[in-house]
């Protein structure tokens, strides 16, 4: 990600992960949020951006649209804020549980990010599956026995340490089932360019 980045939605403060944005290689990083606890650059709307019309090489969208009532609005405005030939690289869940921020909307098909994009003014170069069988068996245990580790006893909650390591073991199996990963996936990574 080189020139001018638009981290649309992204976290300067209170980050999820363990992603560091490549600054040496961008001319500007831009933070915007609503949110306020996570230090945003500007504070907004992701449909509606307070910053100028083709003033971005790339904008940055990971885990947002599933979070927004008007998915369509914020690629319009992705677009928008984007040069001629920029580049828009997103991430969206698929199978995975419920999880306000603080709404959960939807979830999205390959087919229907490309409508999506299309829509907007952006050519899909690629969709590729985030992660298959295995990643979601073991993103739905994580998700159960989260939700109820404080049901648990001591030994429980020891028991439930050791599944959790065994179900984040089994995602290394994920590669032996990588052709149905189309029909399986935890979510996406699109890179889309706009025309």
């Amino acid at each position: 990600m080189c020139g001018n980045v638009l981290d649309l939605a992204g976290k300067k403060a209170n980050p999820r992960g363990t992603f560091k944005p490549p600054v040496e290689d961008s001319h500007l990083w831009v933070y915007a949020n609503i949110d306020a606890s996570t230090n945003p650059d500007v504070r907004c709307d992701a449909g509606n951006v307070p910053l100028l019309d083709d003033s971005f090489n790339c904008v940055l969208m990971t885990e947002l649209l599933e979070h927004v009532p008007d998915p369509e609005k914020v690629l319009l405005e992705a677009n928008r804020v984007l040069k001629p030939e920029g580049t828009c690289l997103l991430s969206v869940p698929f199978l995975i549980g419920v999880h306000p921020d603080p709404n959960d909307y939807q979830r999205f098909t390959e087919d229907k990010l490309e409508r999506l994009l299309f829509d907007a003014g952006f050519r899909m170069i690629e969709c590729e599956p985030m992660g298959g069988w295995w990643a979601v068996i073991s993103d739905m245990v994580r998700l159960l026995l989260h939700n109820h580790r404080d049901k648990l006893g001591p030994i429980s909650r020891s028991m439930f340490y050791l599944v959790v390591r065994g179900t984040q073991a089994l995602q290394s199996l994920d590669e032996l089932s990588r052709p149905t990963w189309p029909i399986v996936t935890t979510g996406w990574a699109v890179v889309a360019k706009k025309v």
